[in-house]
């Protein structure tokens, strides 16, 4: 349904349209983090409806970044607005855990808040999902460019190009099967690789 919505003070926007707030790569710095946490909470993301990060929380960091990943997750549990999470490479390759371990610590907080269901939205144990959000005919997904590195073996390279379980695309081919007509898609990721020259310099 349609509703007004007050994002700032004596202003109205109409709000009709899904509305999805992209964070990425805030890579567990303090400032960055803080930042994202005050902005969600404002007037301002009262039009929003779901944020999602798009992976590099990084909470194995280095300790200058002083435990912002922590805290990321920590404000995830609190937030009074929705989260999406997918992991990026400095989430997973650095530390080359099993994708149970990943589930545990960035995407069951999403369960135990109840923005993606278990065995609707995302299987225990797995880190990809989908959500769908029917008022607006919207299918959100995200993807793990980085699946199972340590059952295959990869447990010290960070920068990795993205490795997919067969798991995973099946699952993917079912779920975009199983979208329903009329439905937009929107496929979360994190693309390190976009952003590689063939020389293996950053464009």
């Amino acid at each position: 349904l349609s509703t007004f919505i007050d994002t700032w003070p004596n202003q109205f926007v109409y709000k009709k349209y899904f509305a999805l707030c992209q964070i990425t790569d805030t890579h567990a710095r303090d400032l960055n983090v803080k930042r994202v946490f005050e902005f969600s909470e404002s007037k301002m993301a009262g039009c929003i409806d779901v944020f999602a990060h798009t992976g590099d929380i990084e909470l194995e960091a280095a300790q200058d970044y002083k435990g912002g990943g922590d805290k990321f997750v920590e404000y995830i549990r609190n937030s009074k607005k929705p989260w999406l999470v997918v992991l990026g490479n400095h989430d997973t390759c650095r530390t080359a855990h099993s994708n149970a371990f990943y589930y545990n610590r960035f995407l069951k907080p999403l369960v135990d808040k109840g923005y993606l269901s278990l065995g609707t939205d995302i299987e225990e144990g797995t880190t990809w999902w989908k959500k769908k959000y029917d008022d607006y005919k919207v299918v959100v997904i995200g993807i793990c460019d980085y699946d199972s590195l340590y059952e295959q073996g990869f447990v010290e390279e960070w920068n990795l190009s993205q490795r997919y379980s067969q798991e995973q695309l099946d699952w993917l081919v079912a779920t975009l099967k199983a979208v329903p007509a009329g439905y937009t898609v929107i496929l979360l990721r994190h693309a390190y690789d976009a952003f590689i020259k063939d020389d293996d310099e950053w464009s």
